[in-house]
Protein backbone atom coordinates (compact mmCIF):
# COMPACT_ATOMS: atom_id res chain seq x y z
CA UNK A 1 0.00 0.00 0.00
CA UNK A 2 2.84 2.12 1.04
CA UNK A 3 4.20 1.43 -2.84
CA UNK A 4 1.11 2.40 -4.43
CA UNK A 5 0.84 5.83 -2.66
CA UNK A 6 4.41 6.96 -3.24
CA UNK A 7 3.75 5.80 -6.96
CA UNK A 8 0.85 7.78 -7.10
CA UNK A 9 3.03 10.91 -5.05
CA UNK A 10 5.61 10.98 -7.44
CA UNK A 11 3.13 10.97 -10.60
CA UNK A 12 1.49 13.96 -8.71
CA UNK A 13 4.16 15.72 -8.24
CA UNK A 14 6.01 15.14 -11.69
CA UNK A 15 2.72 16.74 -13.55
CA UNK A 16 2.84 20.18 -14.71
CA UNK A 17 0.70 22.71 -12.86
CA UNK A 18 -1.73 22.92 -15.71
CA UNK A 19 -2.67 19.05 -16.37
CA UNK A 20 -2.17 18.93 -12.16
CA UNK A 21 -4.86 21.65 -12.05
CA UNK A 22 -7.25 20.00 -14.48
CA UNK A 23 -7.11 16.49 -12.56
CA UNK A 24 -7.91 18.22 -9.29
CA UNK A 25 -10.61 19.69 -11.31
CA UNK A 26 -11.83 16.26 -12.69
CA UNK A 27 -11.41 14.54 -9.03
CA UNK A 28 -13.17 17.26 -7.10
CA UNK A 29 -15.53 19.12 -9.28
CA UNK A 30 -16.80 17.08 -12.30
CA UNK A 31 -16.95 13.65 -10.90
CA UNK A 32 -18.35 14.67 -7.09
CA UNK A 33 -20.51 16.80 -9.55
CA UNK A 34 -21.58 13.59 -12.20
CA UNK A 35 -22.83 11.54 -9.22
CA UNK A 36 -24.72 14.13 -7.22
CA UNK A 37 -26.03 15.29 -10.44
CA UNK A 38 -27.25 11.28 -11.78
CA UNK A 39 -28.11 10.93 -8.13
CA UNK A 40 -30.60 14.36 -8.58
CA UNK A 41 -31.89 12.69 -11.88
CA UNK A 42 -32.70 9.58 -10.59
CA UNK A 43 -34.04 11.14 -7.30
CA UNK A 44 -36.25 13.57 -9.26
CA UNK A 45 -37.48 10.80 -11.63
CA UNK A 46 -38.65 8.68 -8.29
CA UNK A 47 -40.68 11.75 -6.98
CA UNK A 48 -42.01 13.31 -10.36
CA UNK A 49 -43.32 9.04 -10.53
CA UNK A 50 -44.74 8.90 -7.01
CA UNK A 51 -46.43 12.13 -7.88
CA UNK A 52 -48.07 10.30 -11.19
CA UNK A 53 -48.37 7.55 -9.31
CA UNK A 54 -50.39 9.37 -6.84
CA UNK A 55 -52.95 11.37 -9.39
CA UNK A 56 -53.24 7.66 -10.85
CA UNK A 57 -54.38 6.41 -7.98
CA UNK A 58 -56.46 8.51 -6.76
CA UNK A 59 -58.06 8.59 -10.81
CA UNK A 60 -58.13 4.74 -10.59
CA UNK A 61 -60.55 4.78 -7.38
CA UNK A 62 -62.56 7.39 -8.59
CA UNK A 63 -62.81 5.28 -11.89
CA UNK A 64 -63.71 2.64 -10.12
CA UNK A 65 -66.02 3.85 -7.12
CA UNK A 66 -67.57 5.29 -10.23
CA UNK A 67 -68.20 2.25 -12.27
CA UNK A 68 -68.68 0.17 -9.60
CA UNK A 69 -71.51 2.36 -8.22
CA UNK A 70 -73.31 2.68 -11.85
CA UNK A 71 -73.14 -1.41 -12.29
CA UNK A 72 -74.73 -1.25 -8.49
CA UNK A 73 -77.59 1.02 -9.33
CA UNK A 74 -78.33 -1.00 -12.37
CA UNK A 75 -78.30 -3.95 -10.23
CA UNK A 76 -80.46 -2.55 -7.73
CA UNK A 77 -83.10 -1.23 -10.15
CA UNK A 78 -83.28 -4.67 -11.76
CA UNK A 79 -84.42 -6.07 -8.48
CA UNK A 80 -87.07 -3.29 -8.11
CA UNK A 81 -88.23 -4.44 -11.46
CA UNK A 82 -88.57 -7.69 -10.46
CA UNK A 83 -90.32 -7.64 -7.16
CA UNK A 84 -92.36 -4.71 -8.86
CA UNK A 85 -95.80 -6.42 -8.10
CA UNK A 86 -97.84 -4.08 -10.31
CA UNK A 87 -95.43 -5.13 -13.66
CA UNK A 88 -95.33 -8.41 -12.52
CA UNK A 89 -99.36 -8.14 -12.76
CA UNK A 90 -99.04 -6.41 -16.60
CA UNK A 91 -97.19 -9.62 -17.61
CA UNK A 92 -99.19 -12.35 -16.46
CA UNK A 93 -102.55 -10.60 -17.38
CA UNK A 94 -104.06 -11.23 -20.50
CA UNK A 95 -105.66 -8.18 -22.52
CA UNK A 96 -108.60 -8.89 -25.38
CA UNK A 97 -107.96 -5.85 -26.51
CA UNK A 98 -105.11 -3.26 -27.32
CA UNK A 99 -106.66 -0.24 -25.50
CA UNK A 100 -107.04 -2.33 -22.22
CA UNK A 101 -103.02 -2.94 -22.15
CA UNK A 102 -102.39 0.20 -23.05
CA UNK A 103 -104.92 1.39 -20.19
CA UNK A 104 -103.54 -1.32 -17.96
CA UNK A 105 -99.45 -0.40 -18.77
CA UNK A 106 -100.40 3.53 -18.27
CA UNK A 107 -101.74 2.84 -14.32
CA UNK A 108 -99.18 -0.19 -13.63
CA UNK A 109 -96.18 0.71 -15.52
CA UNK A 110 -93.45 2.94 -14.00
CA UNK A 111 -90.05 2.28 -15.84
CA UNK A 112 -90.28 6.07 -17.44
CA UNK A 113 -90.07 7.31 -13.78
CA UNK A 114 -86.65 5.30 -13.33
CA UNK A 115 -85.41 6.39 -16.77
CA UNK A 116 -85.67 10.13 -15.80
CA UNK A 117 -84.69 9.78 -12.21
CA UNK A 118 -81.53 7.55 -13.11
CA UNK A 119 -79.32 9.02 -15.93
CA UNK A 120 -76.81 5.98 -15.90
CA UNK A 121 -79.69 4.15 -16.97
CA UNK A 122 -79.98 4.39 -21.19
CA UNK A 123 -82.59 2.32 -21.74
CA UNK A 124 -84.95 -0.47 -20.13
CA UNK A 125 -86.51 -3.55 -22.26
CA UNK A 126 -88.46 -6.12 -20.84
CA UNK A 127 -88.90 -8.87 -23.03
CA UNK A 128 -92.12 -11.15 -22.90
CA UNK A 129 -94.61 -13.76 -24.23
CA UNK A 130 -97.48 -12.13 -23.69
CA UNK A 131 -99.30 -10.91 -26.81
CA UNK A 132 -100.69 -8.09 -25.38
CA UNK A 133 -97.83 -6.01 -24.26
CA UNK A 134 -95.88 -4.93 -27.54
CA UNK A 135 -95.10 -1.34 -26.50
CA UNK A 136 -93.11 1.18 -24.63
CA UNK A 137 -90.48 -1.17 -22.43
CA UNK A 138 -92.03 -4.47 -23.49
CA UNK A 139 -90.83 -6.55 -26.41
CA UNK A 140 -92.31 -10.09 -27.44
CA UNK A 141 -89.99 -12.90 -27.42
CA UNK A 142 -90.07 -13.88 -31.49
CA UNK A 143 -87.44 -16.58 -32.58
CA UNK A 144 -84.58 -14.39 -33.11
CA UNK A 145 -84.71 -13.25 -29.52
CA UNK A 146 -85.05 -16.99 -28.75
CA UNK A 147 -82.02 -18.32 -30.22
CA UNK A 148 -79.97 -15.76 -28.86
CA UNK A 149 -76.42 -16.41 -26.30
CA UNK A 150 -78.14 -14.41 -24.16
CA UNK A 151 -81.78 -15.25 -23.98
CA UNK A 152 -80.82 -18.35 -23.79
CA UNK A 153 -78.83 -18.10 -20.41
CA UNK A 154 -81.32 -16.27 -19.36
CA UNK A 155 -83.64 -18.70 -19.67
CA UNK A 156 -82.04 -21.58 -18.32
CA UNK A 157 -80.34 -19.44 -15.33
CA UNK A 158 -82.53 -18.74 -11.33
CA UNK A 159 -81.90 -15.11 -11.57
CA UNK A 160 -78.29 -15.03 -11.85
CA UNK A 161 -77.23 -11.86 -13.26
CA UNK A 162 -75.39 -11.50 -16.46
CA UNK A 163 -73.19 -8.76 -18.33
CA UNK A 164 -73.23 -8.59 -21.86
CA UNK A 165 -71.45 -6.40 -24.65
CA UNK A 166 -72.08 -7.34 -27.82
CA UNK A 167 -73.49 -4.07 -29.84
CA UNK A 168 -74.37 -0.68 -29.39
CA UNK A 169 -77.92 -0.01 -28.82
CA UNK A 170 -79.48 3.38 -27.69
CA UNK A 171 -75.93 5.26 -26.51
CA UNK A 172 -74.74 1.93 -24.92
CA UNK A 173 -72.42 -1.24 -24.97
CA UNK A 174 -72.93 -2.80 -21.39
CA UNK A 175 -76.36 -4.41 -20.39
CA UNK A 176 -77.69 -5.99 -17.78
CA UNK A 177 -80.05 -9.13 -18.20
CA UNK A 178 -82.06 -11.14 -15.77
CA UNK A 179 -84.78 -13.18 -16.07
CA UNK A 180 -88.45 -12.52 -14.38
CA UNK A 181 -89.97 -15.73 -13.26
CA UNK A 182 -93.77 -15.13 -13.42
CA UNK A 183 -94.76 -18.71 -11.91
CA UNK A 184 -96.28 -21.49 -13.90
CA UNK A 185 -93.35 -22.16 -16.29
CA UNK A 186 -93.48 -18.56 -17.54
CA UNK A 187 -90.63 -16.25 -17.44
CA UNK A 188 -89.85 -12.61 -18.69
CA UNK A 189 -86.11 -11.28 -19.46
CA UNK A 190 -85.53 -7.96 -18.13
CA UNK A 191 -82.17 -5.96 -20.04
CA UNK A 192 -81.24 -2.93 -18.85
CA UNK A 193 -78.40 -0.29 -20.78
CA UNK A 194 -75.78 1.47 -18.99
CA UNK A 195 -75.61 5.17 -20.19
CA UNK A 196 -72.12 5.38 -22.72
CA UNK A 197 -72.74 9.06 -22.28
CA UNK A 198 -72.78 9.37 -18.38
CA UNK A 199 -69.45 6.95 -18.27
CA UNK A 200 -68.04 9.20 -20.42
CA UNK A 201 -69.07 12.22 -17.81
CA UNK A 202 -67.90 10.51 -15.28
CA UNK A 203 -64.89 8.88 -16.36
CA UNK A 204 -63.26 10.78 -18.94
CA UNK A 205 -60.05 13.02 -17.83
CA UNK A 206 -57.96 14.82 -20.41
CA UNK A 207 -54.79 13.90 -18.87
CA UNK A 208 -55.45 10.43 -18.18
CA UNK A 209 -57.41 7.26 -19.94
CA UNK A 210 -59.69 4.71 -18.67
CA UNK A 211 -60.66 1.17 -20.12
CA UNK A 212 -63.37 -0.79 -18.84
CA UNK A 213 -63.13 -4.36 -19.89
CA UNK A 214 -65.78 -7.25 -19.22
CA UNK A 215 -64.36 -10.55 -18.59
CA UNK A 216 -61.31 -9.83 -18.92
CA UNK A 217 -61.77 -9.84 -22.93
CA UNK A 218 -64.47 -7.41 -24.37
CA UNK A 219 -63.38 -3.55 -23.81
CA UNK A 220 -66.84 -1.78 -23.12
CA UNK A 221 -65.54 1.51 -22.53
CA UNK A 222 -62.21 3.64 -23.24
CA UNK A 223 -61.70 7.24 -22.95
CA UNK A 224 -58.98 6.53 -25.78
CA UNK A 225 -59.87 6.13 -29.29
CA UNK A 226 -58.48 3.79 -31.08
CA UNK A 227 -56.93 1.63 -28.24
CA UNK A 228 -55.90 -2.15 -28.24
CA UNK A 229 -59.10 -3.95 -27.22
CA UNK A 230 -57.06 -6.58 -25.59
CA UNK A 231 -55.78 -6.57 -22.32
CA UNK A 232 -52.37 -5.69 -21.33
CA UNK A 233 -50.77 -8.73 -20.39
CA UNK A 234 -49.10 -7.07 -17.19
CA UNK A 235 -52.27 -5.87 -16.00
CA UNK A 236 -52.37 -8.39 -13.20
CA UNK A 237 -49.07 -7.34 -11.81
CA UNK A 238 -50.56 -3.80 -10.94
CA UNK A 239 -53.00 -5.40 -8.00
CA UNK A 240 -54.81 -1.91 -7.51
CA UNK A 241 -50.70 0.47 -7.47
CA UNK A 242 -49.75 1.98 -10.54
CA UNK A 243 -46.92 0.27 -12.58
CA UNK A 244 -44.53 1.68 -15.82
CA UNK A 245 -45.55 -0.87 -18.66
CA UNK A 246 -45.08 -1.51 -22.65
CA UNK A 247 -48.89 -1.19 -23.58
CA UNK A 248 -50.11 -0.70 -27.22
CA UNK A 249 -46.50 -0.15 -28.20
CA UNK A 250 -46.25 2.95 -25.39
CA UNK A 251 -44.46 3.12 -22.14
CA UNK A 252 -47.38 4.00 -19.93
CA UNK A 253 -48.26 4.20 -15.99
CA UNK A 254 -50.95 1.21 -15.85
CA UNK A 255 -53.25 1.22 -12.82
CA UNK A 256 -55.77 -1.55 -12.82
CA UNK A 257 -58.06 -4.10 -10.75
CA UNK A 258 -60.92 -5.75 -10.97
CA UNK A 259 -64.31 -4.70 -9.70
CA UNK A 260 -66.99 -7.59 -8.83
CA UNK A 261 -70.90 -6.77 -9.13
CA UNK A 262 -73.37 -8.56 -6.46
CA UNK A 263 -75.41 -11.25 -7.37
CA UNK A 264 -72.99 -11.48 -10.93
CA UNK A 265 -70.55 -14.31 -11.74
CA UNK A 266 -68.97 -11.27 -14.60
CA UNK A 267 -65.47 -9.78 -13.22
CA UNK A 268 -65.16 -6.29 -14.76
CA UNK A 269 -61.24 -5.13 -15.23
CA UNK A 270 -61.12 -0.97 -14.56
CA UNK A 271 -57.77 0.80 -16.40
CA UNK A 272 -56.12 3.36 -15.71
CA UNK A 273 -53.26 4.80 -17.09
CA UNK A 274 -51.30 7.70 -17.70
CA UNK A 275 -49.52 7.81 -21.27
CA UNK A 276 -47.40 11.14 -20.30
CA UNK A 277 -46.15 9.83 -17.42
CA UNK A 278 -42.72 8.18 -19.22
CA UNK A 279 -42.65 11.15 -21.52
CA UNK A 280 -42.15 13.48 -18.79
CA UNK A 281 -40.10 11.32 -16.93
CA UNK A 282 -37.91 11.36 -19.68
CA UNK A 283 -38.01 14.78 -20.33
CA UNK A 284 -37.09 16.02 -17.23
CA UNK A 285 -34.17 13.49 -17.25
CA UNK A 286 -32.94 14.77 -20.37
CA UNK A 287 -33.52 18.41 -19.54
CA UNK A 288 -31.52 17.79 -15.88
CA UNK A 289 -28.96 15.84 -17.72
CA UNK A 290 -28.34 18.75 -20.15
CA UNK A 291 -28.48 21.22 -17.50
CA UNK A 292 -25.52 19.79 -16.00
CA UNK A 293 -23.76 18.99 -19.45
CA UNK A 294 -23.90 22.76 -19.82
CA UNK A 295 -22.57 23.61 -16.53
CA UNK A 296 -20.20 21.47 -16.69
CA UNK A 297 -18.96 21.90 -20.27
CA UNK A 298 -18.90 25.60 -18.81
CA UNK A 299 -16.97 25.35 -15.82
CA UNK A 300 -14.78 23.03 -17.58
CA UNK A 301 -13.86 25.32 -20.74
CA UNK A 302 -13.70 28.17 -17.79
CA UNK A 303 -10.96 26.07 -15.32
CA UNK A 304 -9.08 25.10 -19.27
CA UNK A 305 -8.62 28.71 -20.42
CA UNK A 306 -8.03 29.48 -16.56
CA UNK A 307 -5.14 26.42 -16.15
CA UNK A 308 -3.80 27.54 -19.79
CA UNK A 309 -3.36 31.10 -19.44
CA UNK A 310 -1.85 30.45 -15.92
CA UNK A 311 0.37 27.23 -17.10
CA UNK A 312 1.58 30.18 -19.85
CA UNK A 313 1.92 32.61 -17.07
CA UNK A 314 4.29 30.26 -14.83
CA UNK A 315 6.38 29.11 -18.07
CA UNK A 316 7.50 32.78 -19.03
CA UNK A 317 8.26 32.81 -15.30
CA UNK A 318 10.25 29.56 -15.32
CA UNK A 319 11.70 30.50 -18.65
CA UNK A 320 13.24 33.77 -17.45
CA UNK A 321 14.51 32.05 -14.24
CA UNK A 322 16.24 29.37 -16.13
CA UNK A 323 17.95 32.32 -18.05
CA UNK A 324 18.99 33.62 -15.19
CA UNK A 325 20.34 30.71 -13.99
CA UNK A 326 22.59 29.96 -17.30
CA UNK A 327 24.01 33.48 -16.82
CA UNK A 328 21.73 35.71 -19.16
CA UNK A 329 20.06 38.22 -17.31
CA UNK A 330 18.33 39.81 -19.92
CA UNK A 331 14.07 39.80 -19.74
CA UNK A 332 12.31 39.72 -22.80
CA UNK A 333 9.20 38.14 -21.55
CA UNK A 334 7.19 39.69 -18.72
CA UNK A 335 4.62 38.44 -16.38
CA UNK A 336 2.08 40.88 -15.65
CA UNK A 337 -0.94 41.12 -12.96
CA UNK A 338 -0.87 41.97 -9.36
CA UNK A 339 -1.54 38.44 -8.11
CA UNK A 340 1.12 36.21 -6.71
CA UNK A 341 3.02 35.23 -10.18
CA UNK A 342 3.29 39.12 -11.31
CA UNK A 343 4.37 39.92 -7.52
CA UNK A 344 6.98 37.07 -7.96
CA UNK A 345 8.17 38.18 -11.10
CA UNK A 346 8.33 41.89 -9.92
CA UNK A 347 10.76 40.95 -6.83
CA UNK A 348 12.75 38.85 -9.35
CA UNK A 349 13.50 41.97 -11.49
CA UNK A 350 14.32 43.55 -7.99
CA UNK A 351 16.59 40.79 -7.36
CA UNK A 352 18.25 41.16 -11.24
CA UNK A 353 18.80 44.70 -10.31
CA UNK A 354 20.44 43.94 -7.32
CA UNK A 355 22.43 41.52 -8.49
CA UNK A 356 23.64 43.86 -11.20
CA UNK A 357 24.53 46.20 -8.84
CA UNK A 358 26.41 43.59 -6.68
CA UNK A 359 28.40 42.55 -9.88
CA UNK A 360 29.20 46.43 -10.43
CA UNK A 361 29.73 46.69 -7.06
CA UNK A 362 32.10 43.56 -7.10
CA UNK A 363 33.62 44.56 -10.27
CA UNK A 364 34.48 47.93 -8.81
CA UNK A 365 35.92 46.27 -5.27
CA UNK A 366 38.17 44.02 -7.81
CA UNK A 367 39.25 47.27 -9.68
CA UNK A 368 39.98 48.87 -6.14
CA UNK A 369 41.46 46.10 -4.82
CA UNK A 370 43.85 45.98 -7.81
CA UNK A 371 44.83 49.43 -7.61
CA UNK A 372 45.17 48.97 -3.80
CA UNK A 373 47.50 45.80 -4.75
CA UNK A 374 49.57 48.05 -7.51
CA UNK A 375 49.85 50.88 -4.59
CA UNK A 376 51.13 48.22 -2.17
CA UNK A 377 53.58 46.94 -4.93
CA UNK A 378 54.78 50.79 -5.34
CA UNK A 379 55.22 50.86 -1.75
CA UNK A 380 57.28 47.85 -1.42
CA UNK A 381 59.07 48.56 -4.33
CA UNK A 382 60.28 52.19 -2.83
CA UNK A 383 60.80 50.07 0.66
CA UNK A 384 63.21 47.52 -1.43
CA UNK A 385 64.47 50.34 -2.83
CA UNK A 386 65.29 52.03 0.14
CA UNK A 387 66.98 49.30 2.15
CA UNK A 388 70.34 48.21 1.31
CA UNK A 389 71.24 45.53 3.49
CA UNK A 390 68.40 45.40 6.56
CA UNK A 391 70.45 42.92 8.25
CA UNK A 392 73.70 44.82 8.09
CA UNK A 393 71.95 48.22 8.77
CA UNK A 394 70.35 46.65 11.92
CA UNK A 395 73.67 44.88 13.41
CA UNK A 396 75.22 48.64 12.76
CA UNK A 397 72.69 50.52 14.97
CA UNK A 398 73.16 47.82 17.48
CA UNK A 399 77.04 48.13 17.39
CA UNK A 400 76.38 52.37 17.48
CA UNK A 401 73.99 51.81 20.62
CA UNK A 402 75.86 49.16 22.48
CA UNK A 403 79.12 51.80 22.10
CA UNK A 404 77.24 54.54 23.36
CA UNK A 405 76.15 53.10 25.92
CA UNK A 406 79.91 52.00 26.87
CA UNK A 407 80.14 55.68 26.94
CA UNK A 408 78.12 56.38 29.08
CA UNK A 409 75.57 58.07 26.66
CA UNK A 410 72.59 56.91 27.28
CA UNK A 411 70.49 59.70 25.24
CA UNK A 412 71.99 58.01 22.15
CA UNK A 413 71.93 54.84 22.73
CA UNK A 414 68.19 55.47 23.82
CA UNK A 415 67.86 56.86 20.34
CA UNK A 416 69.66 54.38 18.47
CA UNK A 417 67.31 51.78 19.77
CA UNK A 418 64.16 53.58 18.97
CA UNK A 419 65.89 54.61 15.37
CA UNK A 420 66.43 50.15 15.39
CA UNK A 421 62.84 49.31 16.32
CA UNK A 422 60.84 51.91 14.20
CA UNK A 423 62.67 50.97 10.98
CA UNK A 424 62.56 47.23 11.67
CA UNK A 425 59.01 47.87 11.53
CA UNK A 426 58.62 49.81 8.61
CA UNK A 427 60.57 46.98 7.02
CA UNK A 428 58.29 44.45 8.17
CA UNK A 429 55.08 45.81 7.24
CA UNK A 430 52.40 43.61 5.47
CA UNK A 431 49.18 43.93 4.97
CA UNK A 432 47.76 42.07 8.14
CA UNK A 433 46.17 43.92 10.51
CA UNK A 434 48.12 45.25 13.98
CA UNK A 435 46.98 46.01 17.01
CA UNK A 436 46.30 49.49 18.08
CA UNK A 437 48.66 50.27 21.00
CA UNK A 438 51.03 48.40 18.33
CA UNK A 439 49.91 51.61 15.97
CA UNK A 440 50.37 53.85 18.42
CA UNK A 441 53.82 52.43 20.06
CA UNK A 442 55.35 52.87 16.51
CA UNK A 443 54.07 57.07 16.37
CA UNK A 444 55.83 57.26 19.70
CA UNK A 445 58.59 55.89 18.54
CA UNK A 446 59.30 58.12 15.97
CA UNK A 447 58.38 61.03 17.32
CA UNK A 448 61.00 60.63 20.16
CA UNK A 449 63.23 60.27 17.40
CA UNK A 450 61.60 63.60 16.11
CA UNK A 451 62.17 65.27 19.38
CA UNK A 452 65.48 63.91 19.67
CA UNK A 453 66.12 65.56 16.76
CA UNK A 454 64.75 68.80 17.07
CA UNK A 455 64.88 69.12 20.67
CA UNK A 456 62.05 71.35 22.57
CA UNK A 457 61.08 72.58 19.48
CA UNK A 458 58.49 69.16 19.25
CA UNK A 459 55.96 67.69 21.75
CA UNK A 460 53.56 64.90 21.51
CA UNK A 461 50.33 63.82 23.10
CA UNK A 462 48.96 60.65 22.63
CA UNK A 463 45.13 60.71 24.40
CA UNK A 464 42.97 57.50 23.97
CA UNK A 465 39.29 58.38 25.55
CA UNK A 466 38.13 56.07 28.12
CA UNK A 467 36.36 52.55 26.44
CA UNK A 468 39.19 52.73 23.68
CA UNK A 469 40.29 49.46 23.84
CA UNK A 470 43.98 49.71 22.19
CA UNK A 471 45.09 46.24 22.92
CA UNK A 472 42.23 44.27 21.12
CA UNK A 473 41.36 46.79 18.55
CA UNK A 474 42.98 45.83 15.47
CA UNK A 475 43.69 48.12 12.60
CA UNK A 476 45.72 48.20 8.70
CA UNK A 477 49.34 48.77 9.43
CA UNK A 478 51.07 52.05 8.53
CA UNK A 479 47.64 54.20 8.91
CA UNK A 480 48.59 56.78 11.52
CA UNK A 481 52.44 56.94 10.72
CA UNK A 482 51.92 58.84 7.43
CA UNK A 483 49.34 61.31 9.32
CA UNK A 484 51.81 62.54 12.14
CA UNK A 485 55.20 62.26 9.89
CA UNK A 486 52.83 65.27 8.13
CA UNK A 487 52.06 66.82 10.57
CA UNK A 488 55.45 67.30 11.52
CA UNK A 489 57.19 67.59 8.20
CA UNK A 490 54.91 70.30 6.65
CA UNK A 491 52.89 71.33 10.13
CA UNK A 492 55.93 72.24 12.82
CA UNK A 493 59.41 71.73 10.83
CA UNK A 494 59.30 75.74 9.97
CA UNK A 495 57.49 76.90 12.80
CA UNK A 496 59.70 79.13 14.65
CA UNK A 497 58.02 78.32 18.25
CA UNK A 498 57.62 75.16 20.09
CA UNK A 499 54.65 72.68 18.08
CA UNK A 500 52.44 70.15 19.51
CA UNK A 501 51.59 66.97 17.99
CA UNK A 502 47.97 65.63 19.24
CA UNK A 503 46.67 61.89 18.78
CA UNK A 504 43.32 61.71 20.29
CA UNK A 505 41.41 58.65 19.82
CA UNK A 506 37.46 58.44 20.45
CA UNK A 507 34.33 56.15 20.19
CA UNK A 508 31.03 57.97 18.77
CA UNK A 509 27.75 56.17 16.98
CA UNK A 510 29.30 52.56 15.64
CA UNK A 511 33.15 54.32 14.87
CA UNK A 512 36.49 54.48 16.15
CA UNK A 513 37.44 58.21 15.47
CA UNK A 514 41.47 59.15 15.40
CA UNK A 515 42.26 62.94 14.83
CA UNK A 516 45.69 64.06 14.50
CA UNK A 517 46.33 67.55 14.88
CA UNK A 518 49.30 70.12 15.34
CA UNK A 519 49.48 73.91 15.92
CA UNK A 520 51.49 74.06 13.25
CA UNK A 521 51.79 76.53 9.98
CA UNK A 522 48.15 75.33 8.27
CA UNK A 523 46.90 75.48 4.94
CA UNK A 524 44.32 78.32 3.51
CA UNK A 525 41.29 76.59 2.50
CA UNK A 526 42.37 76.78 -1.24
CA UNK A 527 45.17 74.75 -0.32
CA UNK A 528 43.00 72.58 1.52
CA UNK A 529 40.62 72.23 -0.62
CA UNK A 530 42.72 71.03 -3.36
CA UNK A 531 44.79 68.70 -1.15
CA UNK A 532 41.01 66.96 -0.63
CA UNK A 533 40.92 66.47 -3.55
CA UNK A 534 44.28 65.19 -4.04
CA UNK A 535 43.56 62.39 -1.54
CA UNK A 536 40.16 61.59 -3.42
CA UNK A 537 41.84 61.23 -6.42
CA UNK A 538 44.23 59.28 -7.72
CA UNK A 539 46.75 62.24 -9.84
CA UNK A 540 49.84 61.15 -11.75
CA UNK A 541 51.75 64.36 -10.07
CA UNK A 542 50.75 63.58 -6.55
CA UNK A 543 53.89 63.57 -4.59
CA UNK A 544 55.06 64.15 -0.70
CA UNK A 545 52.17 64.90 1.74
CA UNK A 546 49.53 64.26 -0.94
CA UNK A 547 50.54 60.56 -2.15
CA UNK A 548 50.56 59.64 1.71
CA UNK A 549 47.35 60.73 2.45
CA UNK A 550 45.64 59.20 -0.57
CA UNK A 551 47.56 55.63 -0.05
CA UNK A 552 46.17 56.00 3.79
CA UNK A 553 42.32 57.32 2.39
CA UNK A 554 42.17 54.75 -0.07
CA UNK A 555 43.44 51.53 1.88
CA UNK A 556 41.03 52.65 4.91
CA UNK A 557 37.91 52.61 2.15
CA UNK A 558 39.28 49.46 0.32
CA UNK A 559 39.51 47.44 3.48
CA UNK A 560 36.15 49.07 5.65
CA UNK A 561 33.66 50.34 2.79
CA UNK A 562 33.36 53.97 1.30
CA UNK A 563 31.76 55.26 4.44
CA UNK A 564 35.02 55.25 6.32
CA UNK A 565 38.49 57.65 5.24
CA UNK A 566 40.25 60.80 5.93
CA UNK A 567 38.89 64.57 6.96
CA UNK A 568 41.16 67.60 6.47
CA UNK A 569 40.58 71.35 8.58
CA UNK A 570 42.71 73.63 8.50
CA UNK A 571 43.38 77.07 9.08
CA UNK A 572 45.77 79.45 8.03
CA UNK A 573 48.61 80.12 10.78
CA UNK A 574 46.41 78.02 13.24
CA UNK A 575 47.27 74.15 12.48
CA UNK A 576 45.80 71.53 10.63
CA UNK A 577 43.73 68.55 11.41
CA UNK A 578 43.39 64.87 9.84
CA UNK A 579 41.04 63.32 11.25
CA UNK A 580 40.23 59.46 10.29
CA UNK A 581 36.88 57.02 11.18
CA UNK A 582 37.08 53.27 11.51
CA UNK A 583 34.26 50.61 12.48
CA UNK A 584 34.29 49.38 15.88
CA UNK A 585 34.15 45.65 16.41
CA UNK A 586 30.80 43.41 17.18
CA UNK A 587 30.85 44.27 20.59
CA UNK A 588 30.60 47.96 19.89
CA UNK A 589 34.02 48.97 21.70
CA UNK A 590 37.22 50.40 19.49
Amino acid sequence: MKDVFASLRRFVNNLRLGPKLRLLYMLACVVPCLVLGLCTIINTRVILLEQRSKVVRQKHAQTRVAFSNAATLLVNVSTGILFNDNLRTLLTTQYAQEHEAYLALWRLDNTGELLKNYAELAYIAIYTDNPGLSMGVFRQIDDEVRQSQWFQVAAESKGVIRWYSDGEEMDSRLRLVRKMPLGEGRFAVMVLGLSDSQMRLQLSDGDLQTQVYLDGDTLIYSSRPGVDPSLPDSWQASGGQPVLTQWDGLQTLLCADEVRIQMSPSSFTVITTDLGASPNLWQTSWQLALLLSMLLTTTTILVWIFTYMLERRVSVLRDQMRSIASGSLDTRRTVSGQDELGQLFQDMMRTLNVLEELNKAVYRKELSVQKLLACQKEIEYKLLASQVNPHFLFNTLEAIRMKAAMNQDKEVAFIVRKLGMLMRRLLSASDTSVRLSEELNLIRDYLDIQQFRYGEKISYQILPAEGVDIENKRILPLLLLPLVENAVLHGLETKLSTGVVRVELWAQEGRLHIRVSDNGVGMDEETCRTLTQRMETRQDDLQGQSIGLYNVNQRIKLCYGSQYGLKIHSRLGEGTQVELSLPLDEEGKA
